[in-house]
């Protein structure tokens, strides 16, 4: 395997991590819940998108315009900052829903 399809595959396992691994409960919960649990999924999708938009427009440089690996690793970082934007928003909801009531 080449070192683009490397880089593109990377870049696809680092993406989707808020997606399977964020899930806050949609009410007040009795239960203690964390917030900051999980903080570091956001940033590893947000990672993996940068490095999945870096890879393709390097693969889009070095080959020719009619190779697939540029698509695949823009479609690695549309997966991967949907699920950082995912990520950051359920991060987001969670600390308001249990910040206390304003007074």
């Amino acid at each position: 395997m080449s070192r683009l399809a490397c880089a593109v595959v990377a870049a696809a396992a680092l993406g989707g991590c808020s997606f399977a691994l964020m899930h806050y409960p949609s009410h007040r919960s009795t239960a203690s819940v964390d917030c900051n649990r999980l903080k570091w999924a956001p940033i590893v999708d947000t990672v993996g998108a940068g490095l999945a938009l870096g890879t393709a427009a390097a693969v889009y440089n070095e080959q020719t315009h009619t190779s697939p690996w540029p698509a695949s690793a823009l479609v690695a970082a549309v997966w991967a900052a949907a699920s950082a934007s995912y990520g950051y928003y359920e991060t987001s909801r969670c600390r308001s829903e249990l910040a206390p009531p304003p007074e």
